[in-house]
């Protein structure tokens, strides 16, 4: 688990650049520790663990967009119709069961929908010899999250760590049930696990969504 990011990053590179150069990374007439370093210059130089860090602008633009695509469905959670459904006793003795929104199916639809016909643009166009900018609805520039997939790969990245990170350390709390998976004490495997059951904010809650 530790690994994934950087085999993501990795992966994401490769596939920009359309091949993997092992002879150039892993050169078996130097020694190892030579290619070792051979490896993290390579990676290093090539902005494959941090796609964009030279252009703090794409990187900022990136971080927007995967903030607004969150809320974004945060908001259809939240909104559309759902089912509510109950989810198992809490292993506290009460025998009480929080309740979840269920509406995924419905929030792909209404995404593709937005996505396809009804994503929101201003267009400039001149009328009377004047220039005025009006809002259109239409196709979304899928196509620019193909020419920015590494660095918004880097950016969901980062956004999940935090978010985990947040997490854990709110699981301190008082008066908090503890999943029985994540509370082994070691707190490296508890941060990957979920070290509290149920991390929500009211009735929105983290895991399940």
């Amino acid at each position: 688990m530790i690994l994934l990011p950087i085999v993501t990053m990795l992966l994401t590179y490769w596939a920009s650049v359309g091949y993997v150069n092992f002879e150039k990374n892993f050169d078996t007439t130097s020694s190892c520790q030579s290619g070792i370093q051979s490896v993290l210059g390579t990676v290093a130089n090539s902005e494959v663990m941090c796609p964009s860090c030279n252009d703090l602008w794409d990187l900022a633009t990136c971080a927007i967009v995967i903030c607004f695509w969150f809320l974004f469905q945060v908001l259809l959670e939240r909104f559309l119709p759902c089912d509510l459904v109950q989810g198992a006793p809490l292993p506290d003795g009460s025998g009480n069961r929080l309740s979840y929104r269920i509406n995924g199916h419905l929030a792909f639809w209404v995404t593709l929908l937005v996505a396809n016909i009804a994503w929101p643009s201003w267009v400039e166009i001149s009328e009377g010899g004047e220039t005025k900018s009006v809002l259109v609805f239409g196709r979304a520039p899928i196509t620019w999250l193909y020419d920015n997939y590494s660095t918004l790969a880097f950016v969901t990245i980062l956004w999940t760590f935090v978010l985990s990170t947040y997490l854990y350390f709110r699981s301190f709390g008082k008066g908090l049930l503890l999943a029985v998976g994540g509370n082994s004490g070691n707190p490296f495997y508890d941060y990957f696990m979920g070290r509290e059951l149920n991390p929500r904010w009211g009735s929105f809650d983290w895991k399940e969504f």
